[in-house]
């Protein structure tokens, strides 16, 4: 993933800055959640790259828009679970499908498949985030086994008989 940079504002990041600071002068009677969010996310403007600041500039307008800030940023971290979810799953070959059993799972359920692939059974409602840290560990937990069969293959190889 992308490092980014940190440390004083680019000029471009100016007007994300101020477009926040208008927000924030014209949200003056707005409740003090509103008004901590948006001093909040302005600060997080100065240090980010254009498109982070012109991200957080639309995340403003909808905590003004809604006056509900933990709303906002509760959808703002399904939407990015949800991208984080697709590209964990295309760089794996994994197809998600979220399960509609009656009993539900509880954590996410992958089934390997000889090409490498993979088909994800998902609990129904399951947080994208959570998701995605379940993918993580089944990943990881893959590659260990492969790590193992590729060791026990290269021990067989130099010594035939220690298969028997």
């Amino acid at each position: 993933m992308k490092q980014l940079p940190t440390g004083a504002a680019q000029p471009h990041d100016a007007d994300a800055a101020h477009a926040l600071a208008r927000l924030q002068a014209d949200s003056q009677d707005a409740s003090p959640a509103v008004r901590r969010a948006l001093t909040a996310l302005q600060a997080a403007a100065l240090d980010g790259e254009p498109a982070v600041a012109e991200c957080l500039t639309a995340l403003a307008e909808l905590v003004v828009r809604t006056g509900d800030p933990d709303a906002v940023f509760s959808w703002a971290r399904t939407i990015f679970g949800l991208e984080d979810l697709r590209v964990l799953a295309a760089q794996h070959r994994i197809r998600l499908h979220e399960t509609r059993a009656e009993v539900q799972p509880t954590e996410t359920h992958v089934i390997w498949v000889a090409d490498g692939g993979g088909f994800a059974i998902i609990p129904q409602g399951q947080h994208p985030a959570d998701t995605v840290a379940q993918l993580r560990n089944e990943i990881s937990q893959r590659a260990e086994e492969q790590r193992l069969a590729a060791a026990f293959q290269a021990a067989i190889a130099d010594n035939p008989e220690a298969g028997r």
